[in-house]
């Protein structure tokens, strides 16, 4: 198999916060194809919760979500915190965050 990774040449930071990590890159495909910008964006660890009544009816929350300036019906879950101590720790917290 040829290799089918692509080379990067240079990588800098566009913005970095608590929200967010993008990054630009200019790269190079294995045929010597430049590609820049090439725009990258790192997300923490994040989890989800199907979490599952005694009646065995899903939990579901409702959700403002501003990129899309709308509320949206779906499952708990949220970013790992450098607190926690496990992404089960952290589903535990985001659903008791997101259901009381």
């Amino acid at each position: 198999m040829t290799d089918t990774k692509w080379s990067v040449l240079s990588s800098e930071t566009v913005v970095k916060d608590r929200w967010i990590d993008l990054r630009a890159e200019t790269c190079v495909t294995p045929s010597g194809q430049e590609i820049a910008p090439y725009y990258v964006l790192s997300y923490p660890d994040w989890v989800n919760i199907v979490a599952i009544t005694a009646d065995d009816e899903i939990v579901l929350v409702r959700q403002y979500r501003h990129g899309a300036a709308d509320v949206f019906t779906e499952i708990p879950g949220g970013a790992v915190d450098a607190g926690d101590p496990d992404p089960v720790a952290a589903a535990k917290r985001e659903l008791l965050e997101e259901t009381g």
